[in-house]
């Protein structure tokens, strides 16, 4: 036999009526919906961080998508790391907190290269580099920029990046869009929010073990 897995992430213009079981039901009448409310990959404390007091809620995911966030921790997830917190004042700054956050990421982690993700959209180039120069601020290489911009690397690069990171010999960072992130997740991901560009929460969530925000 066969098996197709769904995974519906969110409605565009999604009311809390839309997540319903049963309206799920209605629309998917062929498949099992499973009550799947134990986070899988998570850490407590990034989940805790990521969803906040927005549990039993319907959250804007990203500009015009919704989703409904209904998440049970159990007793014996693992309490991980505690996220850390970079502010900035205005959008010219953001390269300070991108600065220190990856001075963070090299007293954890070493020269090992993190993801980097943002709210960004694809006319994003400007915000892009003023990222990158936080990056370079913090002693780093320039990261490798895979997002919706016609700045960006090919997929190509990005999975050799993934193939020398696991090798240990990768120090560049990768900085990428709620687009081109979806469904994957990292160790370390450092959010980095866009005036205007949407809510982060659903970023924070591609965190494994370590979550830093700016």
């Amino acid at each position: 036999s066969r098996y197709l897995w769904l995974a519906v992430a969110g409605i565009r213009n999604g009311k809390t009526e839309d997540f319903t079981d049963q309206k799920m039901q209605t629309i998917f009448s062929s498949f099992l919906i499973p009550g799947l409310k134990f986070p899988l990959r998570s850490t407590r404390s990034v989940v805790q961080e990521a969803v906040g007091g927005q549990n039993n809620t319907t959250v804007t995911v990203t500009y015009a998508i919704s989703s409904h966030v209904d998440i049970v921790l159990p007793d014996n997830i693992v309490e991980g790391t505690k996220p850390v917190t970079f502010t900035y004042q205005g959008e010219d700054n953001v390269g300070e907190g991108v600065r220190q956050a990856l001075v963070l990421v090299k007293q954890a982690e070493g020269r090992r290269g993190v993801a980097i993700l943002t709210t960004a959209n694809v006319d994003s180039t400007a915000w892009y580099n003023k990222i990158s120069a936080g990056v370079v601020a913090a002693g780093r290489p320039p990261p490798i920029i895979y997002t919706q911009s016609s700045a960006s690397v090919s997929s190509a690069v990005v999975a050799a990046w993934l193939a020398k990171r696991e090798a240990g010999q990768e120090d560049r960072d990768l900085l990428t869009d709620w687009s081109m992130s979806r469904g994957w997740e990292d160790r370390t991901v450092v959010v980095v929010g866009m005036p205007g560009g949407g809510g982060i929460e659903n970023l924070g969530m591609r965190a494994v073990s370590r979550l830093i925000k700016v």
